[in-house]
């Protein structure tokens, strides 16, 4: 199925409705309330619906369990992470309220599936600019993350955390301090679970570097951008825009602390990099509001 969205669109419909009959009349038919162990019939069509279920799109790396009592809602929050990929913040939303509604009428509530919806809510809003309902959400899947800060690694926290400190970073009235541990926090638990040579790690490292810029410390802002250069130079942990927005970045910095030198060079390289591109072949290397616009929104610092 690919990234074919359209697709996608079509087929969770058929899905919902494929579901509905099988617990509706086919568990009747056979005499039965639920799959159990022993009825592998039972088993078979669930999970073959669910395959192509998992195949619409699953960003965070949930199982999928048909078993689960949740099982609707995650299928809407499936395919509003597919929306999500295909930009469409707004549509996505109304998958992830149905989601939520489902989870939040379980009994009890799905705590550990609530903060994951919550938190994909408020990353559609912040990437929609509209800052303080982001704000509401993050809050909200916060305070349902089942997984108690500093008690080991946990993808779904700094995912979540990593989401707080963009939009710190986003707020003008936020002080650095208030994106940088979130951040700070996200780096961690990503280092600790994935090694530090992987994308998301690099992100967080590039907002270092911006979050050290925007608060006037320079110096301390070149080091984390140069670890997210090394990082995005592996092709199989970039995607469009990533290097570049990360060059352009150090170069402005080190034009800044006076190493005019290594920031032409760096912007010559980007020239290069990018100019048999479409995408990338026409923006400027110094231009960092256009790399920063090109990059994946997830990724963005402002």
């Amino acid at each position: 199925m690919g990234n074919n969205f359209s697709a996608c669109g079509d087929l969770v419909p058929y899905i919902l409705k494929l579901r509905t009959h099988y617990t509706t009349y086919l568990l009747a038919d056979l005499g039965l309330t639920r799959p159990s162990k022993n009825e592998a019939f039972a088993y078979s069509l669930p999970t073959q619906v669910d395959t192509y279920t998992a195949l619409i799109y699953n960003n965070n790396g949930v199982i999928y369990d048909s078993r689960n009592d949740a099982a609707k809602a995650l299928e809407y929050a499936n395919y509003g992470n597919a929306l999500i990929d295909a930009g469409k913040y707004e549509e996505a939303q109304e998958y992830y309220r149905r989601a939520i509604e489902v989870h939040e009428r379980a009994e009890p509530p799905s705590s550990d599936l609530l903060d994951g919806v919550y938190s994909c809510m408020s990353k559609s809003m912040l990437y929609l600019g509209r800052l303080d309902e982001a704000d509401k959400w993050l809050t909200k899947a916060i305070a349902h993350h089942i997984y108690p800060l500093g008690l080991g690694y946990n993808f779904f926290v700094a995912e979540t955390l990593f989401a707080l400190g963009s939009l710190r970073m986003k707020q003008n009235n936020c002080h650095a301090s208030e994106a940088w541990l979130p951040i700070l926090t996200s780096l961690d638990m990503r280092m600790g679970m994935l090694g530090p040579n992987v994308r998301l790690v690099g992100v967080c490292q590039h907002h270092f570097g911006y979050i050290y810029h925007r608060d006037g410390n320079k110096t301390a802002a070149i080091d984390p951008l140069r670890l997210a250069v090394a990082v995005f130079r592996d092709p199989s942990q970039t995607q469009t825009g990533l290097l570049q927005h990360s060059m352009s970045k150090l170069a402005a910095v080190l034009e800044e602390t006076g190493d005019r030198d290594e920031a032409a060079r760096i912007r010559e390289e980007i020239i290069s990099i990018s100019k048999d591109d479409e995408r990338t072949g026409n923006i400027e290397p110094n231009d960092e509001k256009a790399w920063n616009a090109i990059v994946q929104v997830a990724y963005r610092c402002v």
